[in-house]
């Protein structure tokens, strides 16, 4: 009774190694055109001229970059995003350590968003909403 149990278990895994198989990488997604909304796949175009709205349904999609943010609100590249000098001395106080230390982690941080701060500003004349 055992065996049988046994088998069923192993085809189960090799369907669902056949199934991960075919599934895109994460940096093929990131690369891709575009981008899976609660409606559907939309172009990455399309939802940027859009203002970051599902053409369909009209509900907001999550901003994962400030420069997104800064383009919708002043128009794009009609801005200055302004430079705030930080004193990288005080970049970890408590010199804490987990898998990484906190420093790792912050230059990964610091990397992979091409800023040196969680937040940043911008300097530039708001342009005209477009609804």
């Amino acid at each position: 009774m055992n065996n049988w149990i046994k088998t069923r278990i192993s085809e189960l895994k090799a369907r669902a190694k056949k199934v991960l198989k075919k599934m895109p990488s994460f940096s093929e997604i990131q690369n891709s055109q575009w981008i899976s909304t609660e409606c559907g796949p939309v172009l990455k175009s399309e939802l940027k001229n859009n203002l970051f709205r599902c053409p369909k349904c009209n509900k907001a999609q999550r901003l994962n970059y400030a420069k997104d943010r800064f383009d919708i609100f002043f128009g794009e590249d009609k801005y200055e995003i302004i430079n705030i000098p930080i004193d990288k001395s005080m970049d970890d106080p408590l010199k804490w350590v987990d898998q990484k230390t906190y420093i790792e982690r912050l230059k990964e941080a610091r990397k992979k968003t091409n800023s040196n701060c969680a937040v940043e500003f911008a300097v530039g004349k708001p342009q005209e909403t477009r609804r």
